[in-house]
């Protein structure tokens, strides 16, 4: 069962990997899983609530989520397709803005659309990263301020009172906080651990001219070795070769001087 569940997981993380390289940069890999998972979860979840909204008659609220799913899913294949997930980022988050927008300003299916405001710094720190982010959250909640301060009067707006108004505020300020703060230190963790794996490769990069000047040098020290070798060698059968032929010339020039004598005395 913990087996099957593994492999579950991994072939999900494959999946949502796309066609990034397993051994791409840790921070892109990363990203791109995060707007996989992200797009594939808001489509999963409009889709229905569209069809939610067809069946209770809020035909603008059915084509907002009906479009969005499909503008999302376009862009999903685009970005697997060419890899290319800025675009993908920046497009989703602005139109997921707007509808949540849309949503709290009139709200939503009775009156729930408000909910869904809250994880919009969640995704948008997460994707864009802390400054940006938080400057697309505050951005939306800029707006949803004004339409509290407004407080328009109108049948096709959202009325809402005084007591939730003080508290959605604080309560959206707390989790773009919460997630401005969790996204600044995992950035500085992710900083710190590129920083030392950069360190870690000029390191092996260093080991490795140390290898290869060590390699080198074997390979110098054995050529020396051999020609050494080769030369003591040399010099000893040299040295060995001369005394048999001086004691070869020594043998000669005896028998030569014999010779001489002998026939000098059968002359006399």
């Amino acid at each position: 069962m913990k087996r099957n569940l593994n492999n579950w997981v991994s072939n999900a993380v494959t999946l949502m990997q796309g066609n990034i390289p397993g051994d791409s940069d840790v921070g892109l890999r990363r990203t791109v899983i995060m707007v996989n998972v992200i797009i594939s979860v808001a489509i999963i979840n409009l889709v229905p609530l569209g069809i939610a909204a067809f069946f209770e008659r809020n035909i603008t609220l059915f084509l907002l989520d009906t479009g969005v799913a499909v503008l999302l899913t376009v862009c999903l294949i685009y970005s697997r397709k060419t890899n290319r997930y800025d675009f993908t980022i920046y497009l989703g988050i602005v139109a997921t803005g707007l509808l949540f927008y849309w949503l709290l300003v009139t709200g939503g299916i009775k009156s729930t659309g408000h909910l869904w405001c809250y994880t919009f710094p969640l995704f948008s720190l997460f994707l864009l990263g802390p400054r940006r982010g938080a400057t697309a959250s505050l951005a939306l909640f800029v707006g949803v301020t004004a339409f509290f301060l407004i407080d328009v009067n109108h049948p096709y707006f959202a009325e809402y009172s005084f007591e939730f108004k003080i508290r959605f505020i604080p309560s959206f300020l707390v989790v773009l906080a919460y997630a401005y703060l969790f996204e600044t230190l995992r950035k500085k963790d992710e900083t710190a651990l590129t920083h030392k794996n950069e360190e870690l490769n000029v390191y092996i990069a260093k080991l490795k001219d140390v290898k290869t000047d060590l390699q080198r040098s074997k390979l110098d020290l054995e050529k020396q070795v051999e020609r050494r070798t080769t030369e003591l060698l040399t010099a000893f059968f040299r040295s060995s070769i001369s005394p048999r032929r001086t004691s070869l010339a020594d043998n000669s020039s005896f028998v030569s001087r014999s010779t001489c004598l002998s026939r000098t005395n059968l002359l006399r």
